[in-house]
């Protein structure tokens, strides 16, 4: 029975021995399924970023991303964001490859026709004077 009650309080609160300070902000994926995390949280004024779904209550976290909790992919999404979003506050640009390279900054394109891309022709200042 004992062997039984430390497996389970090794397993849920292990992860808190190891910690040297209390942290600065805490992010929580599934509200309702952490809802000891929540208390603890603002029993000792730690500011929470959370994921809520329709299912979750926004007035006890302090940044509220609404977002499907469930689902695998919208998770990954998110918090990969926020990691990237960190670690670049931390330590400057990210060395990530960016989908934009391509782009030529916008320059004009000295072949560019109107006429190609419109139904119809706008008339000349001097076309219509006439």
């Amino acid at each position: 029975m004992l062997r039984r009650e430390m497996a389970k309080l090794q397993k849920y609160l292990g992860g808190i021995k190891s910690m040297r300070k209390v942290p600065d902000i805490v992010v929580i994926v599934d509200q309702k399924r952490e809802y000891n995390a929540v208390q603890e949280c603002q029993k000792l004024s730690i500011p929470i970023v959370s994921m809520l779904d329709t299912n979750c209550d926004p007035d006890v976290v302090d940044v509220p991303i609404p977002a499907n909790d469930d689902a695998i992919r919208s998770i990954k999404l998110i918090v990969g964001k926020l990691a990237d979003a960190i670690y670049e506050g931390r330590h400057g640009q990210l060395d990530a490859e960016y989908e934009d390279e391509d782009y030529d900054g916008g320059e004009y394109d000295e072949d560019y026709d109107e006429t190609e891309y419109t139904d119809t022709v706008i008339p000349d200042e001097e076309e219509e004077q006439s």
